[in-house]
C-alpha cells in the first residue's frame, strides 16, 4: 500500500536520527542492530527479532502524532502504514499484514487532514475509543 501522510509520524520520523529508513528492509535492519547492541551491552537484555504470533489483530492509533500499536509486551510500537509493518526494538517481536489492524487509506488521509490542524503533542486517534465522526465534529 503506498500512503503518504503529512501530520502522522511513522518509523521514518521516529528513528530517523538513528538512521535514513527509506524501505522495509532498512527497518527490519534498524531494528536487528538495535536490538543486537542491547544484547551486547546488557547481560538481561536476550531478545531477538521474530515474527509475532497471531494472537489477534492490534488496533493501529494515533499518539502525539506517531502512528502505533500496543504489543504484547506492551511497548508503543510504531507502525509504517504503507509497509503494513511494526517492530518491537524491545521484545524484538515484527507485526505485518493482517496482524495490524489500519483504518482505511481513505479515512488515514482524512484522520491525517484533521489532526494536522492541531498542535503534534495534541494529535491522538483511537478507533477503539472514538469514532471518526466524533473527530470531524472536534470532539475526539
Amino acid at each position: 500500500m503506498n500512503i503518504t501522510l503529512k501530520h502522522i509520524t511513522g518509523p521514518q520520523q521516529s528513528f530517523g536520527h538513528m538512521r535514513d529508513i527509506q524501505t522495509a528492509d532498512d527497518y527490519l535492519k534498524l531494528q536487528a542492530e538495535y536490538m543486537a547492541a542491547q544484547r551486547r551491552g546488557s547481560p538481561v537484555f536476550t531478545a531477538e527479532p521474530i515474527c509475532a504470533p497471531m494472537v489477534a489483530q492490534l488496533t493501529a492509533y494515533v499518539n502525539e502524532s506517531r502512528l502505533l500499536v500496543d504489543c504484547t509486551c506492551g511497548n508503543g510500537v510504531v507502525v509504517h502504514a504503507g509497509w503494513e509493518l511494526a517492530l518491537c526494538f524491545w521484545c524484538g517481536s515484527i507485526y505485518s499484514g493482517a496482524q495490524i489492524r489500519l483504518p482505511s487509506i481513505e479515512d488515514l488521509i482524512e484522520i491525517d487532514e484533521i489532526l494536522g490542524r492541531r498542535l503534534p503533542i495534541s494529535r491522538h486517534f483511537h478507533p477503539d475509543h472514538e469514532t471518526l465522526s466524533d473527530l470531524r465534529k472536534g470532539r475526539a
